[in-house]
């Protein structure tokens, strides 16, 4: 079932890389058609992160969607969080949006991480892992830590965006200001173990600086509406 072709469909997928992403997802469609219900089913939700240029924003605000594909999705939402590095740096102009779905039984077309979770999948690997080209960038490097799954849709709307990365206020500015809080209530700047510890008491209590995902509905929600309304003006 777990021949030499297919486990050298999943590494090329698992590889990466844009100009031949097309023709390996038409390989894993086709070689995966035939395997087993479990290796083509997925019963959580999915999400799938994409770093939107300006230019994509504008898209997602106008009409209300982004045009998809067979694409990479993942069952866990902090693997989507941590893809790429994380949240880009403000100078790349890219916004990073996580999307969620839950499939549809016919937009399913292979789940690795339910690949990687049989004992005979695991077995062939070891059997010809030898066999398979570029292995280490592959399969050897990446295994399941992506708990993925491959999903073909057509689009993805913007109801379903589940979170966004951006900045809260930067560092200089968040530190100036408990400077500017701790100079007012002792009289005097603070020194410099004195304003650690107060840094350290705002990140216990989850106020942080820089980059950070927004995830609660209510935000969300905002957020969708603040999009629409300025793509459309």
């Amino acid at each position: 079932m777990f021949n030499l072709e297919f486990l050298q469909a999943i590494n090329d997928w698992q590889i990466g890389g844009a100009i031949l992403k097309a023709t390996r997802a038409e390989k894993l469609k086709e070689l995966g058609a035939s395997l087993p219900a479990q290796f083509r089913s997925v019963t959580t939700q999915c999400y799938r992160r994409i770093d939107l240029p300006p230019s994509a924003l504008r898209q997602l605000g106008t009409a209300l969607k982004l045009p998809e594909k067979i694409s990479s999705w993942s069952t866990s939402r902090s693997v989507a969080w941590t893809l790429h590095g994380g949240i880009p740096e403000k100078d790349e102009r890219l916004f990073p949006y996580v999307f969620a779905v839950t499939p549809t039984p016919d937009s399913i077309i292979l789940n690795i991480e339910a690949l990687y979770a049989d004992r005979d999948f695991l077995a062939a690997i070891s059997h010809h892992c030898n066999s398979i080209a570029n292995f280490s960038d592959g399969i050897g490097r990446w295994g399941d830590t992506e708990h993925e799954v491959l999903l073909e849709i057509d689009s993805v709307p913007l109801n379903s965006v589940n979170s966004q990365g951006g900045y809260s206020s930067s560092a200089p500015t968040l530190d100036q200001y408990l400077r500017l809080v701790m100079t007012a209530i002792g009289g005097r700047p603070p020194n410099d173990q004195e304003f650690e510890v107060l840094r350290e008491q705002c990140r216990q209590a989850g106020i942080y600086d820089g980059k950070q995902w927004l995830d609660s509905p209510d935000a969300i929600f905002r957020l969708q509406g603040a999009l629409v309304h300025h793509a459309n003006k």
